[in-house]
């Protein structure tokens, strides 16, 4: 882990609680829960066989997307949240893209 990484998990762990942060289909998330999610999505970015605009580059630490766009598509859950948490959590730009969205497109595209 990067020393920056660290640094900001250190920093959020003081967010990191068993209180309820999200209740969603009938499950409670607690803060501890989602933070721990976003930071190993936040981690997926920082892979050296992350791809930006066609170009790979090694990512290194928090910002590392500096401002990049993410798509985000998924229903209105705990797993949502974590993914844009995640997200900013890198630097990134959360794009959250509409299920009816992507289905349309895939039909036109076919």
């Amino acid at each position: 882990m990067s020393d920056s990484l660290k640094g900001r998990s250190e920093k959020y762990r003081n967010f990191t609680s068993d209180r309820v942060a999200i209740k969603a289909n009938g499950k409670s998330y607690s803060y501890g829960q989602l933070t721990s999610s976003a930071l190993t999505i936040s981690k997926l970015f920082h892979k050296e066989d992350t791809k930006n605009g066609g170009e790979t580059r090694k990512y290194g630490g928090f910002s590392s997307l500096q401002g990049a766009r993410v798509g985000i598509v998924a229903k209105p859950s705990a797993e949502f949240v974590a993914g844009v948490l995640g997200t900013w959590f890198s630097g990134g730009v959360a794009v959250p893209l509409a299920l009816s969205y992507i289905l349309r497109l895939n039909s036109y595209m076919s």
